[in-house]
């Protein structure tokens, strides 16, 4: 998150403050918002921005559309191979139709009926070649036949079984997964479709608008800039000013562009950098002070306070 700052120093205020005769008691501070920038997810060129400067909006609010080739085309191709697998699961599982089964019933009565022609030929031929009226040549080619006719015969067979009884168990159970893992690619590529359509992420107020329609951008570019809703009070304090400051203290404020008083809520107190200390002198007993940011919510609510305007606050 970034934090608005406005151009307003505290130095300046505080100063201005004391010229004015202000009580020592008093500091002055700003309103500040965190600010969220909502990004793309996916490369894409901005075909429509539904959102203008200003505009409040909750969580899940369109904001932009963003077109992508790309990412259309890997989700057809993602659906065409889910088909691809649930064709197969489904052949798997009823078996072959009516056509491929008389098919292979064909096969197998022609591969059976060769295969015992064949044996019978071949035992003929064995026969005669234990009398020694033919040579082992004649004996061995009629023999390969058999074989030849055998192992065709089993092939039709083995398939006549496959056609009629389906696939197997092992086989269904891998076609099963086939169809799981193409129905995820599916879910996957369609989370990424469903990244073209950015949408707020909480509930705020746009600030500013970083993209145009027709623009061409990249995965992480910052596409609009919101406010959080709730903006706090931010002021420093001097160490020698702290006069035992805690958290949950309750500090009395008052807001000039909105003409009312009310009171903050302490929730936040942290040292600043190095920088921002007040160095010491060489005299005995004297230290480095330190400076501290303290941030407040009010506690009656908004009531129309803005980011950057001048916070009075005392205690």
């Amino acid at each position: 998150m970034k934090t608005m700052k406005p151009a307003i120093l505290f130095a300046a205020l505080a100063a201005a403050g004391a010229c004015s005769g202000t009580p020592a008691r008093v500091q002055y501070g700003y309103a500040e918002a965190e600010e969220v920038d909502v990004a793309a997810k996916i490369p894409g060129r901005i075909i429509e921005m539904k959102v203008r400067e200003g505009d409040s909006l909750r969580r899940g609010d369109l904001i932009a559309v963003l077109q992508s080739d790309d990412i259309r085309a890997k989700v057809e191709q993602a659906k065409a191979g889910l088909q691809a697998a649930d064709a197969q699961l489904r052949l798997g599982l009823k078996g072959a139709r009516d056509e491929e089964k008389s098919m292979a019933e064909r096969q197998f009565n022609i591969a059976r009926d060769n295969m015992e022609i064949v044996q019978r030929t071949y035992e003929r031929v064995l026969k005669v070649f234990n009398d020694g009226g033919i040579s082992a040549q004649e004996k061995d080619t009629a023999e390969f036949r058999w074989r030849i006719s055998r192992e065709q015969y089993e092939q039709a067979k083995s398939y006549l079984d496959m056609v009629n009884n389906g696939a197997r168990k092992e086989q269904i159970e891998q076609l099963r997964a086939q169809v799981r893992a193409a129905a995820e690619k599916v879910k996957e590529a369609q989370s990424y479709q469903d990244e073209t359509l950015i949408r707020a992420p909480l509930d705020g107020e746009v600030k500013e608008i970083n993209g145009e329609v027709g623009e061409v951008v990249s995965a992480g570019f910052a596409l609009v800039t919101m406010l959080e809703p709730g903006p706090y009070v931010v002021f420093n304090l001097r160490e020698t000013d702290y006069r035992g400051l805690k958290l949950g203290d309750k500090l009395d404020v008052e807001i000039p562009a909105l003409g009312r008083a009310g009171q903050i809520e302490v929730y936040y107190i942290a040292p600043l950098a190095d920088f921002a200390k007040v160095e010491a002198t060489q005299e005995k007993g004297s230290w480095d002070i330190k400076t501290f940011e303290v941030r407040g919510r009010l506690t009656a609510g908004e009531s129309g306070l803005r980011p950057g305007m001048t916070v009075r606050i005392e205690w």
